[in-house]
């Protein structure tokens, strides 16, 4: 029999927030606010999925376990994006060699030009400009668990978000109008490990016992509810560790070892879900 919930957690990317376009697009556009270039959005956004992904195999964590910054990670994925679609040349670049990895990261060469500083604009202009939107239901649905199930009736101790990003999330949500429903935010960067390791999920028990009054008793992985779009890192993650767990799944296509009733299209289905497990 599943335990009562008291503590909720929601990921971020895909759940509660998503991208405004692709990152091909948001790249593109800067590119032309900086430089008067036009480029190929879906060569960008190939692009930069290719060098994302050489970036997490060689520093994951946006680089937490090397001593990289989230930015300075970041800044090698963006440099390197361009580099590969010829919008700069390699001469305007530079390579960093970070201890424990094998290859070097990107940076910028001071020395080169005074486009350089161009780029410098460009990169900042992405990093911290790059574009999200709240998801259908995200805003309500936080309302509703927050103000009437935690402040209210006080049978959710505490309302998190677990991401696999970096600290930039928290900006994020705030932007978005969604951290006032928020307790607390964990992102792997500052964790040190991502979903679906244990660790991070227990790192968000440990956060609703610092936030607990005090005549409420002690909450336990049992008592957490997690939802997310990801079957792997979110749901699989959530249950294996003793959690419970919500699988927004909106193409119905993800495969699961789990109940049916755990598939959910849509953040208002997570209501329901609250009622039936709350005292």
């Amino acid at each position: 029999m599943l335990s009562t919930v008291r503590i909720i957690t929601f990921d971020v990317t895909g759940t509660l927030m998503r991208h405004t376009g692709t990152v091909g697009e948001q790249y593109a556009t800067v590119i032309y606010k900086y430089f008067n270039v036009n480029c190929s959005e879906n060569v960008l956004d190939k692009a930069f999925r290719k060098t994302y992904k050489e970036h997490v195999k060689l520093s994951p964590l946006f680089g937490s376990n090397h001593g990289i910054s989230a930015k300075q990670w970041w800044a090698s994925v963006f440099y390197g994006t361009l580099l590969a679609t010829d919008v700069i040349p390699e001469s305007r670049l530079k390579y960093v060699y970070h201890q424990r990895i094998e290859r070097p990261f990107l940076a910028l060469d001071s020395k080169t030009s005074s486009r350089t500083s161009q780029l410098e604009k460009a990169f900042n202009d992405i990093y911290f400009n790059f574009q999200w939107e709240a998801l259908p239901h995200a805003h309500e649905v936080l309302k509703l668990i927050y103000d009437e199930y935690k402040v209210k009736e006080r049978k959710i101790v505490a309302v998190g978000a677990i991401s696999n990003n970096d600290d930039r999330i928290s900006m994020i949500l705030k932007n978005a109008g969604l951290a006032k429903f928020i307790d607390f935010v964990i992102t792997s960067h500052e964790a040190g490990y991502e979903k679906p390791d244990p660790k991070i999920f227990q790192q968000a028990i440990d956060h609703a016992n610092n936030l607990k009054n005090p005549n409420q008793s002690n909450v336990f992985i049992k008592h957490l509810l997690h939802i997310g779009d990801s079957h792997e890192k979110d749901y699989l993650g959530a249950i294996k560790c003793g959690a419970q767990a919500l699988l927004i799944d909106n193409d119905k296509q993800q495969h699961s070892n789990g109940l049916p009733s755990h598939h959910i299209t849509d953040l208002n289905a997570v209501i329901s879900y609250i009622k039936k497990r709350i005292n």
